[in-house]
């Protein structure tokens, strides 16, 4: 309960709590909902997990470093990697048709735009 309030409260502090909450899906979520940082800090299983990625790089499209090797050039993350890069003068393309990229990123990937 603690654990949990701390990292909504500050995804960061997921750098803190004990070794088994880092890999507790709840307390992992919550972190990188706060700050896509907080994926660095996550257990490797939590760094697999699609869905934990997603919320992250939807936070912090820079999250995508800290990804487990494992998933480097899995098609679904290469496609997220070229989502987030995409830009315009230095700045989210997607802003230009009235919607954020964030929007524009999951839109895309419930849609299996890419297959």
């Amino acid at each position: 309960e603690v654990a949990l309030a701390a990292v909504k409260f500050d995804g960061q502090t997921l750098i803190y709590v004990g070794k088994n909450l880092k890999s507790n899906k709840e307390v992992v979520m919550a972190a990188v909902k706060g700050s896509g940082f907080a994926l660095k800090y996550a257990s490797d299983s939590m760094r697999k997990d699609k869905e934990i990625i997603m919320e992250a790089v939807k936070n912090l499209p820079q999250a995508l470093k800290y990804i487990h090797q494992s998933l480097k050039n899995d098609p679904d993350i290469l496609n997220i990697k070229k989502l987030s890069s995409l830009k315009w003068h230095g700045t989210d393309c997607t802003q230009s048709f009235g919607f954020s990229f964030l929007g524009f990123l999951e839109i895309i990937l419930s849609q299996d735009f890419f297959q």
